[in-house]
């Protein structure tokens, strides 16, 4: 993590020079100690973590390097792009009679008007289309061809905000693109459908329902805290969710993870199953939640966390939980040295450091308050949430310039409930999908 940083604030070159040269100077030392009969283990150790950090930075270095036929090449003209789209398209407000879609492209091809032959292009690219309500949206796995000015994301520099180009850096996307009208065409791809195609009509289908029971913004803040994402909530709720540092309630993220993996292990430890049956049942839990939720980025982390943490409870080594989020972190790092710098990933880490270190210092000061069943159960909530938010404190006063200390209280009363509201729409989702099924299976 020390090489990836550095290399990412200073630069590789410089810091590659310094740390070989740390090494070598390291390595004779440890020559000189060993043949005067002395103890080299010492310079050996500081050797092998220079090792890492050389290796954090050329891990680094690779994924930023430019590859040929980027996408980023063109920024500031006008071209015709095919791909694949990827992900669940994202519908937005549109004028009447249209609607704005925004796409995720996997480029493919570079098309050239004047010769009629594609060029290879590669990078991921994000189309904001216009389209005609009549006209369907295109679904993950579909061949899309549009036509506009490739363009830079939006960003600001400003000191103590979020790296908006790292975070869109590390979902794949290099550059976006506004389609021009008439010039978007999409074509379904062949064969069977895939497994996204079910999870995007099946969420489609969850959306129309949840319209039908209830108003338009009620409906939209259930389907954000079920599965994510703003769309239709009306910006003065995000606001206050965001003012009372409860807006991680409307994404999925390790808190929902969390939040399942515990109640399906409650629930079967209550009808009998052992810890390792439960720890199991709760992993599939969560993974299957995490593929009805799309899979983001920061579902995937808090999926592996969750099931790394589900494995030890599994296998009685509760011991070894801070190693096993050591290995995880190391893992995501050298599949993807920028989530160092997404604020996402910051926080999942901190919380649930916070749950590993900080949760049993209080859960030993509130002791005194579990004479009763009931009063434990509210204890021990009350004191994993204090200490997540503990965790993530100094992460919110560095990234968005407030300390909301009153976070505390509405993640300790008003958390509980909106978590309630989100056990109680998956289990109707389930429940729902069950009867359905039934009917289908009898008529």
């Amino acid at each position: 993590a020390l090489g990836i940083f550095v290399a990412g604030k200073v630069g590789a070159g410089l810091v590659w020079c310094l740390i070989l040269t740390w090494i070598l100077t390291l390595a004779v030392m440890a020559g000189r100690s060993r043949r005067r009969g002395r103890d080299s283990s010492q310079w050996l150790s500081v050797a092998l973590l220079l090792l890492w950090c050389l290796a954090g930075i050329i891990r680094l270095t690779s994924v930023n390097e430019n590859q040929p036929f980027s996408v980023r090449e063109y920024i500031g003209r006008k071209v015709t792009v095919q791909g694949n789209i990827r992900g669940v398209p994202q519908i937005l407000n549109g004028s009447a009679g249209e609607r704005r879609v925004r796409y995720e492209l996997e480029l493919k091809h570079r098309l050239a008007s004047a010769e009629g032959l594609p060029q290879p292009l590669r990078g991921g690219l994000r189309i904001t289309a216009a389209q005609a309500e009549s006209q369907p949206v295109g679904a993950a796995g579909d061949s899309m061809v549009a036509t506009g000015t490739i363009r830079r994301f939006n960003v600001y520099h400003n000191p103590g905000q979020p790296d908006a180009e790292t975070a869109l850096a590390v979902r794949g996307l290099d550059a976006r693109m506004t389609a021009l009208p008439g010039t978007l065409r999409i074509t379904r791809h062949d064969g069977m459908a895939t497994f996204a195609d079910y999870l995007f009509r099946w969420r489609t289908q969850v959306r129309t329902a949840l319209l039908q029971a209830m108003p338009n913004t009620d409906a939209s803040l259930v389907m954000g805290m079920l599965f994510g994402g703003y769309d239709g909530i009306d910006r003065q709720t995000v606001r206050d969710f965001a003012a009372t540092g409860i807006v991680h309630i409307l994404s999925v993220s390790g808190s929902h993870i969390a939040l399942v993996a515990g109640a399906i292990f409650w629930l079967t430890r209550r009808v009998g199953l052992h810890d390792t049956g439960s720890a199991m049942v709760a992993g599939l839990a969560m993974i299957a939640y995490g593929l009805i939720s799309g899979f983001s980025a920061p579902v995937v982390r808090s999926v592996v966390m969750g099931a790394i943490a589900m494995a030890a409870i599994g296998l009685g080594q509760r011991d070894v939980a801070a190693r096993a989020l050591t290995l995880a972190v190391i893992g995501m790092l050298v599949y993807e040295p920028r989530y160092l710098f997404d604020i996402s990933f910051q926080l999942s880490v901190a919380c649930t450091g916070g749950l590993l270190f900080f949760a049993p210092f209080l859960q030993e000061c509130l002791e005194p308050f579990k004479r009763c069943k009931a009063t434990r159960f509210a204890v021990t909530g009350i004191g994993a949430t204090v200490a997540a938010e503990l965790a993530v404190l100094p992460l919110q006063a560095w990234y968005f310039g407030v300390l909301p200390t009153y976070s505390l209280l509405a993640n300790v009363i008003v958390v509980p409930l909106l978590e309630t509201v989100i056990l109680a729409g998956l289990a109707g989702i389930v429940l729902a999908g069950g009867m359905t099924g039934a009917r289908q299976g009898i008529f």
